[in-house]
């Protein structure tokens, strides 16, 4: 992942590593998320320090990823199923199976 920084003339940082095909991002509960399609893992990323501090395995190939709504939401396209993150443990508290292959996900007026 590479961030942009807005107060020095949109320059690009250095890079900070995730997991293997990072596919997704999404920011909000305190963090930036990154779904990392190739090991089935969400980085955690802390905004002010642009550091991983926490690898979550999650379901099959995630693919899509929402925070909001305190949890953070994940597809897992191979595994039909949205995992919810809870951003406080850093865990997987739920996966619930939606079928086929999701590719998305997403948070607005309190729903997913």
């Amino acid at each position: 992942m590479t961030r942009i920084d807005p107060a020095a003339a949109n320059a690009v940082t250095s890079p900070t590593p995730v997991g293997q095909g990072p596919s997704a991002i999404a920011a909000g509960e305190g963090a930036v998320w990154v779904a990392n399609t190739q090991d089935d893992t969400v980085s955690r990323i802390d905004p002010r320090s642009a550091a991983v501090t926490q690898t979550i395995s999650v379901g099959a190939r995630p693919t899509g990823i929402a925070a909001g709504g305190g949890a953070v939401w994940v597809a897992n396209s191979l595994g039909g199923t949205v995992s919810r993150i809870d951003p406080e443990s850093n865990r997987v508290e739920a996966t619930v199976e939606v079928g086929e292959a999701p590719q998305g996900v997403t948070v607005a007026h309190g729903l997913v």
